[in-house]
């Protein structure tokens, strides 16, 4: 694997320099960007037209990233950004105004009563409510899910806001229309349980709605929770299998099979009403094949690189979405492994060479995506890698007959019976995964320094460039990481008796009078009902507490009263 081979990975890295370049420092960044290539041509190190070139591609960029696709709304009107939740109980969804993003949750009486898609206008005359703070840590934090959000404030209704505005020749209405109808049809299905019922929506067409509380919980606790959530790993398994099946099985011919690979693909995008996800994957893997058709030898990863640079330029904001970075590490990582790694094997026997590729997909989607889930969640559950190697076989076996299910709908009595099949894997995917859960469970490791995402940089980079030699860049990320600040965060409710403490996922409980060391940087007391004291054990530790100012400082000592605000987010750096 050479540098050449991957020229749209070079603009793509020259795209990320100078978006970081005039999204941090605007018109000056450009300016040192443009005198920067102006003084490499000046030293001779590249020649005048790449020079000219690049910095014509600078300016493009400045160009797209200087357009205000802000909208102006009156007032009581707001632009529907995301729709989190829509079952038959409520619609829960982002939408925001000039100045303010609000989480708005309405009541329905029924799933076909209304629904809203990204992109609609709506009006209400209604009233903002400002976030509830917790009254536990223990478990999941809704406050910190909407700060996560950007969400400012939430609007309960109890009556659906009146639809203003809609593209009704949208591919996204289009989208929308199909995948209600199939989920209204699914959730008629009475020869199945409700539970059932909601996996297989989430499976088939990407909505978690009608997803069961503790299902999801024993999901989550076997670490296959991802599973639940349509997404590249999905798209990659269904094109590796569908693949599979219509060149080896079938062996139907180059067109045929592009065709009918993409033509699936396609319509299962829509099935999930084009999810950004789904829409993303499904991209990359048709122009993949496309490209095998027309080239025995395609450059794959080249393909996935220009893919990638076409949605940054379309969307350029989608570059910080955490579900962007996943989809697209996971497709490059089945990609590298299947095809560039030495995992690039072939077994004589066709049949054990598909169960070798379901494997290699999950070993490199769970690899590649490893270091951006230890950089964001700071945690890593080892539990995930090899019970998806039992789950994600059964899931993949639920996609397909999901789907054929949805080909065969018209014919009651066929569909009905591939139903029935579906429930029976469904029941005894739970049994699985409860056996893992009460036997075999590893537990979530938490990950707070830089060792395992140097490891895992390190796998991904032997596994990309097959050069010992090339791991000096996980070395040097390393050793760069020895001088910037590290940081923890710490949450603090106040109750009425104790405050509680969570860090690293673990919560402590402070009585009065009480005093916990963290890490020997601080020393945390609760000195009365409403005041906590921090003592620096350290002089290169910097407080800085969120959403307040500091109550009184003396030497090393911080004291924070909790009297008007008693949840306060603390951040160490040192």
């Amino acid at each position: 694997m050479k540098w050449n081979q991957f020229p749209a990975l070079r603009v793509l890295i020259f795209y990320l320099l100078f978006y970081f370049l005039f999204s941090y420092v605007n018109w000056t960044g450009s300016v040192i960007g443009v005198l920067a290539l102006l003084f490499l041509w000046f030293l001779k190190i590249i020649q005048v037209k790449v020079c000219f070139l690049l910095i014509g591609f600078q300016l493009l960029i400045m160009g797209r990233l200087s357009i205000d696709e802000s909208v102006k709304l009156p007032d009581n009107h707001y632009l529907v950004e995301r729709v989190l939740k829509d079952n038959e109980k409520k619609i829960s969804l982002i939408a925001s105004n000039e100045n303010f993003k609000y989480l708005f949750s309405i009541k329905k009486k029924n799933y076909n009563s209304s629904f809203f898609l990204k992109g609609d206008v709506v009006w209400g005359d209604v009233k903002a409510k400002s976030i509830k703070n917790p009254k536990d840590l223990n478990g999941f934090i809704y406050k910190d899910y909407l700060n996560e959000l950007k969400v400012d404030s939430v609007i309960y209704s109890m009556s659906t806001p009146l639809l203003v505005f809609r593209d009704l020749k949208s591919i996204h209405f289009a989208a929308a229309r199909l995948k209600r109808f199939f989920i209204s049809k699914y959730k008629g299905i009475n020869e199945v349980s409700q539970k059932t019922r909601g996996v297989l929506i989430a499976l088939i067409f990407g909505d978690k709605s009608f997803l069961d509380f503790a299902y999801k919980t024993l999901f989550k606790d076997a670490g296959v929770v991802h599973v639940l959530a349509i997404s590249g790993l999905h798209v990659g398994i269904l094109y590796v299998s569908l693949a599979f099946i219509f060149g080896k099985l079938l062996r139907f011919k180059k067109w045929s099979r592009f065709i009918f690979v993409s033509g699936t693909l396609t319509f299962y995008a829509f099935l999930t009403g084009l999810s950004p996800s789904v829409s993303r994957a499904t991209l990359m893997f048709v122009l993949i094949y496309f490209g095998k058709s027309i080239n025995s030898k395609p450059n794959s990863l080249n393909i996935v690189f220009t893919t990638g640079l076409m949605m940054l330029f379309y969307e350029p904001e989608v570059l910080y979405d955490i579900g962007f970075q996943l989809s697209y590490s996971a497709v490059i990582g089945i990609l590298i492994v299947s095809q560039y790694s030495f995992l690039n094997v072939q077994h004589k026997n066709q049949y054990i060479e598909g169960v070798f590729g379901l494997i290699k997909v999950n070993f490199a989607a769970f690899i590649f995506t490893a270091p951006i889930i230890v950089f964001y969640f700071h945690t890593i559950n080892f539990t995930s890698l090899w019970a998806s190697f039992i789950i994600v076989p059964i899931i993949t076996v639920v996609m397909y007959l999901g789907v054929f299910s949805i080909g065969v709908f018209w014919i009651s009595g066929l569909f009905l019976f591939t139903i029935k099949c579906l429930d029976a894997l469904l029941v005894f995917s739970t049994f699985v995964l409860k056996f893992i859960v009460n036997y075999i469970f590893l537990r979530e490791f938490a990950v707070m320094d830089l060792t395992f995402l140097f490891v895992s940089l390190s796998l991904v980079i032997i596994l990309f460039f097959r050069q010992w030699r090339m791991l000096v860049i996980p070395c040097a990320i390393m050793l760069g990481g020895f001088f910037v600040k590290d940081s923890k965060k710490l949450i603090f409710l106040n109750k009425k008796d104790v405050v509680q403490l969570k860090f690293d996922e673990k919560v402590i409980a402070l009585e009065l009078d009480e005093c916990f060391v963290l890490d020997g940087l601080i020393r945390v007391c609760k000195i009365k009902n409403d005041e906590v004291l921090f003592h620096r054990l350290t002089g290169n530790v910097e407080l800085t507490i969120e959403g307040t100012e500091l109550f009184e400082e003396e030497n090393d000592s911080v004291f924070v009263n909790f009297n008007i605000d008693n949840y306060k987010t603390l951040i160490l750096e040192f």
